[in-house]
């Protein structure tokens, strides 16, 4: 029932809830719960909608689904794009929500040694990094929850790399630095 509510697409908040839920009941390997949060991740580009498809995948998928991981890369991807082309700090603050649920969730399911995977992590790692320092120093008390967010961002990214790629010495460098201002 839930797979056939992600479909249900007036509303978005269903499909948001429905996505959080099947991370919740479906079992581990759900073929049809699996291919049902992909396919949200294809049509929808809601920050809430894709945080909670991403995160079900990581409960979900098993390790080493082609599927799951291409359709987390994507999201890691169009993530990164709107990263670069925000349009101001509130939509910057949506878009690290939804790209650190991805980096999370490839974290839990790619195998140790995929290099599509350590490349894609490594470069949102630089983004990121890059995007926190130029805002660091523009940013007011105020818009300190955007630079929080970038921050756990890099940790969650330097966090799914180490499970990886367990020598990667940018992310254990990262994920110490991470969290620190």
């Amino acid at each position: 029932m839930l797979v056939k509510i992600l479909n249900y697409r007036e509303n978005i908040y269903v499909c948001w809830y429905a996505a959080e839920s099947l991370g919740k009941i479906a079992p581990v390997g759900n073929k049809k719960a699996i291919k049902a949060l992909v396919k949200i991740l294809d049509c929808y580009r809601h920050w809430g909608i894709c945080q909670e498809a991403a995160e079900s995948l990581g409960k979900i998928a098993p390790v080493g689904n082609k599927k799951a991981i291409a359709a987390l890369l994507q999201l890691l991807s169009s993530s990164e794009d709107e990263m670069l082309n925000y349009s101001d700090k509130n939509e910057l603050f949506w878009i690290c929500i939804k790209a650190k649920a991805a980096a999370k969730s490839l974290g839990k399911i790619t195998p140790v040694g995929n290099k599509k995977v350590i490349a894609s992590l490594v470069q949102l790692l630089h983004s990121s990094e890059n995007k926190l320092s130029c805002w660091n120093e523009r940013l007011t008390t105020r818009d300190k929850w955007t630079l929080a967010k970038i921050d756990e961002l890099i940790y969650r990214t330097a966090e799914s790399l180490t499970k990886i790629d367990s020598g990667n010495k940018e992310a254990i460098v990262s994920k110490n630095t991470a969290l620190s201002w």
